[in-house]
């Protein structure tokens, strides 16, 4: 029987490092692929949740309450957003348990790819509520627009991963607000009002006119 010689197996192993360090990149961008996937998912659902709110409503969106702000709509309760999730507007229509007890994980809410603000806010995902935009959320807390008030639902967006929000603004968003692209590239899943869901850029200070439709690229 023959043997490999130790310089063979060298070689052999030399080829093995060689293929799996071409093979990493394309398996990594395969995995975060997968978990942009889950997110938008998971705005998908969330705005089927946010139709049957309106729905039971009187066609309002939800308030921004007294708490948590931007997240505010459903969500787990976070070590920074202390909103009890019974209080989250959303929570009844995307969980079983009723009453909801306030240690309840909400699933939903937090996007694999998130190591930080699921656990900080109790969600992954905020509404559109900055004041430096024309948003959702009226003053005083209690009031909220009319989907009527939303004159192009196809274009406005009413939730999106951290830091979508953050670019419209013209800020840009810290490093960890980006999920699934690097540092700078601005693209975040957003739900629009009419539903449905796209994974697209937010360029640097886009900010919604009035028509509370926002100026956007793809």
């Amino acid at each position: 029987m023959k043997r490999f010689t130790l310089i063979e197996l060298l070689v052999v192993v030399a080829i093995i490092g060689i293929l799996a360090s071409m093979l990493l990149p394309s398996l990594s961008k395969a995995r975060e692929a997968g978990k942009r996937a889950v997110c938008l998912s998971n705005l998908k659902q969330v705005g089927v949740a946010l139709q049957m709110y309106i729905d039971d409503n009187n066609s309002y969106f939800p308030s921004k309450g007294s708490g948590s702000h931007q997240f505010y709509w459903f969500g787990k309760r976070g070590t920074l957003w202390t909103t009890k999730p019974s209080k989250r507007h959303l929570n009844i229509y995307v969980l079983s348990q009723n009453p909801i007890p306030d240690d309840i994980e909400v699933p939903l809410a937090e996007c694999p790819s998130d190591d930080r603000h699921y656990d900080e806010r109790g969600s992954s995902y905020n509404a559109n509520n900055h004041g430096s935009v024309n948003n959702l959320y009226k003053s005083p807390v209690t009031d909220s627009w009319h989907i009527n008030d939303v004159k192009s639902p196809s274009k406005f967006i009413v939730m999106q991963e951290y830091g979508g929000d953050k670019s419209m603004q013209g800020n840009n968003p810290p490093e960890h607000a980006y999920f699934h692209t690097p540092y700078g590239k601005r693209n975040w899943n957003v739900l629009f009002a009419d539903s449905h869901v796209k994974f697209i850029r937010i360029n640097d200070g886009q900010k919604s006119g009035s028509d509370f439709t926002f100026i956007r690229t793809d």
